[in-house]
């Protein structure tokens, strides 16, 4: 997100704004906006595979830092990073460390979602944001993975960071 694109979306004229594509970019903007480094993140609700729901918020209090990973079952680059979180977690989930898992498959896809987190085999719980309603709807997330680092404030401080660099910036602000 850069300011550049709320002005210049500002400056378009009115009409062209009922538009329903121009009130999508709008969405957009103002998603981007809200999910910037340094605003809170939206305090959503996420609901496991027991259909317990809990509000984001909730994990805030008790870690130093909460990894928010959007990903679903078929993204390759998604499966690809889950080796080297696995071990992030581990090594400082003791250290107040936690990772949160997103899913945003679609209702159809529910047996590769199971299959996936079977082989995967999380230590952490995994949220199914069914049919992607938060992500898409709420959040407007459309690039996977998409990740967040929040501190216990919930405040965004990296977005969209490697497991490489997540691991270096807890190697300095985890001890």
């Amino acid at each position: 997100y850069k300011p550049i694109y709320t002005s210049t979306y500002n400056q378009l004229d009115s009409a062209i704004k009922k538009n329903s594509t121009a009130l999508y970019l709008q969405n957009m903007l103002l998603n981007s906006d809200r999910l910037k480094i340094g605003t809170v993140f939206p305090n959503i609700k996420v609901t496991d595979f027991k259909k317990n729901e809990m509000q984001l918020e909730g994990l805030y209090e008790n870690n130093r830092y909460i990894f928010i990973d959007f990903w679903f079952s078929r993204c390759q680059p998604c499966i690809r990073q889950f080796p080297l979180l696995k071990k992030i977690h581990r090594q400082n989930m003791s250290k107040g460390f936690t990772v949160v898992s997103i899913a945003s498959d679609q209702d159809n896809e529910e047996n590769n979602l199971i299959m996936g987190i079977k082989q995967n085999k999380f230590k952490w719980t995994v949220y199914w944001d069914r049919n992607s309603a938060i992500t898409f709807g709420q959040l407007s997330i459309t690039k996977f993975p998409t990740n967040f680092l929040l501190n216990s404030k919930g405040e965004i401080l990296l977005k969209n960071v490697e497991p490489e660099d997540l691991e270096i910036f807890l190697s300095e602000n985890l001890k």
